[in-house]
This record gives C-alpha cells, sequence and structure tokens, in this order.
C-alpha cells in the first residue's frame, strides 16, 4: 500500500511560525512533524510514500529527499499555481501512484495510530472510504462524524457543532484508506475538498466505513493552530 501525505497547506493559523515554513515541518521536540508521520508508516510496513506539496514546497524534498536517508521511498507532487484542496491534490498524484489502495495522512496530524488496523478494516469491509475517527475532548474546533454502531458506516457529518453534547465527541481522524479508483471520479486540476464535496456524498450512499480508534490507547492532535501546536511539544511519540 502506497502513503499520499497531503502536505501543501499556508498554515495561515500558525503565522508567524509558518511565514518561512511550511506547517508540516514545524519542529516537534526538534523533529520536524512530517518525520514523525514517516516514522510511523515505516513501523506499519509501509515504505513508499508520495507527499503533496504546495506553499513552500522546496523546504520539505531538500529535507528528505528521495526518502533514503529515512528508510523509505518518496516521491512529489506539486499541486501547482492554483491550490486544488485535499480531493484536488490527491487526484494530482494519480500519475505517480501504482497502488490500488492509498492510506492518506494529512500532513497536520500527529499521531501513533495503528495504521495496521486501519488497513485491516479497510480491506475487510472493502468500502471505497475507510475513515479513521477518535474521540476528543472538545469537538467544537472540529467536525462531528456520526456513524451506524450497527452497519459501521458514516451516515453524516456535523460542521463546527455546538458544545451540545449530545452530538458526541468523535471526530475525523484525517487518516484514511482510499480505493484509488474513487479519484477518477474528481476533476483534474481543480479546486476540490474531501471533506466538503467528497465524504458528504459518499456517506450519504453509504459508501465510507467508520474506523473507531481507542481513546484509552490513541495519542492524536492536530496541530493546526498555537495552543495545539504547544500541546503537540508534551505528546510522546517515538
Amino acid at each position: 500500500m502506497q502513503a499520499i501525505i497531503l502536505s501543501g497547506g499556508k498554515g495561515t493559523r500558525l503565522h508567524p511560525l509558518t511565514l518561512d515554513t511550511p506547517k508540516p515541518m514545524l519542529p516537534i521536540n526538534g523533529v520536524p512533524h512530517l518525520e514523525y508521520q514517516i516514522r510511523l508508516l515505516k513501523k506499519h510496513g509501509i515504505t513508499d510514500i508520495v507527499f503533496s506539496t504546495g506553499y513552500l514546497h522546496e523546504k520539505i524534498e531538500e529535507y528528505f529527499g528521495n526518502g533514503e536517508n529515512f528508510g523509505v521511498r518518496i516521491q512529489y507532487k506539486e499541486d501547482g499555481v492554483i491550490p486544488l484542496g485535499t480531493a484536488g491534490a490527491l487526484r494530482n498524484c494519480l500519475d505517480i501512484s501504482d497502488s490500488e489502495e492509498l492510506l492518506v495522512m494529512n500532513g497536520d496530524v500527529l499521531t501513533d495510530m495503528d495504521l495496521s488496523s486501519l488497513i485491516s478494516t479497510h480491506m475487510k469491509y472493502k468500502m471505497p472510504i475507510t475513515m479513521s475517527l477518535v474521540e476528543v475532548d472538545d469537538p467544537t474546533g472540529f467536525g462531528i462524524v456520526q456513524y451506524s454502531a450497527t452497519s459501521g458506516r458514516v451516515t453524516g457529518f456535523i460542521e463546527k457543532p455546538s458544545d451540545d453534547s449530545s452530538y458526541g465527541n468523535t471526530i475525523n481522524a484525517g487518516i484514511y484508506c482510499i480505493n484509488r479508483n474513487l479519484l477518477y471520479s474528481i476533476q483534474d486540476k481543480t479546486y476540490i475538498m474531501l471533506e466538503h464535496d467528497i465524504f458528504p456524498r459518499y456517506a450519504q450512499a453509504g459508501m465510507i466505513h467508520a474506523h473507531i480508534c481507542s481513546h484509552s490507547r490513541t495519542n492524536w492532535l492536530d496541530i493546526g493552530t498555537h495552543v495545539r501546536f504547544m500541546q503537540a511539544q508534551k505528546l510522546k511519540l517515538s
């Protein structure tokens, strides 16, 4: 299985830290954030990696090169002049991807998630998308994911929930397994978002399987704000 890491965002919420450093390269305890993702992928046997890049892409390429020094193979695919969004960026990677099933990671997720378990779920149920879900203490800064405990299928999303706890606290963890055939339905070289344009449509059709990560055993943090970036410095990851 090949991994695609979405690492092209500008990270404007982290200014001034990201004025000359791409968000995924910000250091966590002295180590560039993306290096933790590579270590996690390698731990679970995934050594073929594509970085989907954009903003300050040269900083990522200069550090990781072809991946040889990290025990992996790395390729790069730049968005180009026009940002493509998360779905558009994936579609843009198809010409250098040769894997039928893809593991996709948001480049701002710091975690020690059991990727092997996610992949096992994806291969077992053979849905076009398997979405990893985690529980967080405060879901108001994220979109809540609704799913059926009976069928295991994602049924809907609640964007920017209030503090009404009746919706629960399960959110999209930003890590998915996706069948490459799904990506051919995305218009090439067009700005399209997985979160707003693809996932709701596939959820309505019952084509996304939920993979629930253990809250007690999984460290997970989106480093996209100053507060969460500082929290990330306290996570103990290998």
